[in-house]
């Protein structure tokens, strides 16, 4: 298509801006707003009066980290697209949430003359993910009560605080403490997962030894593989200290051990490594012919300051 759209487009293309469900404003090279749409004033409660000639600024809540915005003007004065999700504030004070999309437009020498920003209303979509997080989270809690219960009464009947109890008895008692362990694994993932819903930052990324983080999470199977007659075996690397997730981490390799421990059937082999180039490490897993992977990297290492994950994944 060609760049200039033929000039009886103009009031078609300013009918849709006018119309449009999203906001628009346009800002000059210095960010003084020259153009602002209704759906902008719907969404701000500032009026065009209001916002021409003045700074977007105006909308700022003051809850945004100032490195946010020194990147948005880094990013869109070398020309480049600018998008995130910002917490602002309505003409009457009132919190809000925008995905905000910033496009450079350049002049017939090429030169940057103005920038569109492009916004769109998520105040009820963050909401709706805080409920949901919070809601499971809430839930995840309250089960872990009753779960504690449990577990405390099949404990005390296993080691015969209650009465004398058969091996056989012993036995089954084992069994439910194991599922109540399991439970209140599963339970605690579930909060991690919740809290990760709403939360959108990595503060929690630590620089620890990974090598004995890994080691106790497979002490903690031990027992109960070799009371399935399973091989345990491990390979881990040397004492290494690295920037991760610990709870992440910890939740990712519980939810492959419980399945490898339901599903082996004779030996478990677990391989840890840590790789020194972008900083990657993490697991691989056999199972009695099964494969199980488990990968968390991306930290750049040359760039000790940036705690941003490029990377996340795991594959089971």
């Amino acid at each position: 298509m060609d760049k200039e759209l033929p000039k009886t487009w103009g009031p078609v293309l300013f009918e849709a801006l006018e119309k449009d469900s999203i906001g628009v404003i346009i800002t000059d090279c210095r960010g003084v707003i020259r153009y602002s749409n209704p759906p902008f004033s719907r969404i701000t409660g500032f009026s065009q009066g209001e916002v021409l000639g003045r700074n977007p600024k105006i909308s700022q809540s003051g809850q945004t980290p100032p490195e946010t915005y020194q990147s948005l003007w880094m990013t869109i004065l070398h020309g480049g697209t600018w998008r995130g999700e910002l917490l602002n504030k309505t003409k009457t004070g009132d919190y809000y949430w925008e995905s905000l999309t910033i496009i450079p437009i350049r002049d017939s020498q090429n030169k940057i003359a103005y920038f569109a920003g492009i916004i769109v209303d998520i105040t009820l979509k963050k909401k709706m993910e805080k409920i949901r997080g919070l809601s499971a989270g809430a839930m995840a809690h309250e089960m872990k009560s009753p779960l504690a219960i449990i577990q405390l009464a099949a404990e005390n009947l296993r080691d015969a605080l209650s009465g004398p109890v058969t091996e056989e008895q012993k036995g089954v008692l084992q069994g439910i403490l194991n599922h109540c362990q399991r439970l209140s694994r599963l339970i605690d993932s579930q909060m991690v997962v919740s809290k990760m819903g709403f939360q959108q930052n990595i503060s929690h990324i630590k620089t620890a030894d990974f090598s004995k983080f890994f080691t106790a999470i497979v002490d903690q199977y031990q027992e109960l593989a070799d009371k399935k007659g399973l091989q345990l075996l491990t390979i881990i690397p040397p004492p290494t200290k690295i920037p991760f997730w610990p709870d992440g981490m910890n939740q990712v390799f519980i939810n492959l051990l419980d399945n490898a421990l339901r599903f082996a059937r004779k030996r478990i082999e677990i391989t840890s490594k840590v790789n020194h180039g972008d900083i990657e490490c993490g697991s691989s897993m056999k199972m009695s012919g099964f494969n199980r992977s488990v990968i968390m990297s991306g930290y750049e290492n040359n760039h000790p300051d940036n705690e941003r994950a490029k990377q996340s994944r795991h594959s089971l």
